[in-house]
């Protein structure tokens, strides 16, 4: 049974609730999502909430805030080495025009440093 999107619950979630990445990275279940690839310093898992199927989140297991400011060059361009190869799988299986990559997030809400990974169908 499908049940509608509570925007008010999530915004309230997103700004005074503990970080969804952390969580999940720590492995509580009530933040779980599905899991794609893992390792020490990047997770990938598939959008709760997709608009378009394949829909991914590529995050540093570590909590970053600002990207100019909290992480080196290298750590950097490792976490883009993800994103283009997520990039380069997420073309293939699902035959996408292109990728869309957005970075989003603030110290508002969702302050984790995060990158949505979107295939685009033809």
């Amino acid at each position: 049974m499908r049940l509608p999107f509570d925007l008010d619950a999530h915004v309230q979630r997103s700004q005074h609730g503990p970080c969804f990445i952390c969580e999940l990275v720590a492995g509580n279940p009530d933040y779980g999502h599905h899991v794609i690839d893992r390792d020490d310093d990047t997770i990938i898992f598939l959008s709760k909430f997709p608009t378009l199927p394949g829909y991914a989140l590529v995050c540093p297991t570590r909590h970053y805030e600002d990207l100019a400011e909290d992480m080196s060059p290298q750590a950097y361009l490792a976490l883009q080495a993800v994103v283009h190869r997520l990039s380069r799988a997420l073309k293939s299986v699902y035959d996408a025009e292109r990728i869309y990559v957005l970075s989003l997030g603030s110290k508002q809400g969702n302050s984790h440093l995060h990158w949505h990974v979107v295939p685009l169908p033809k």
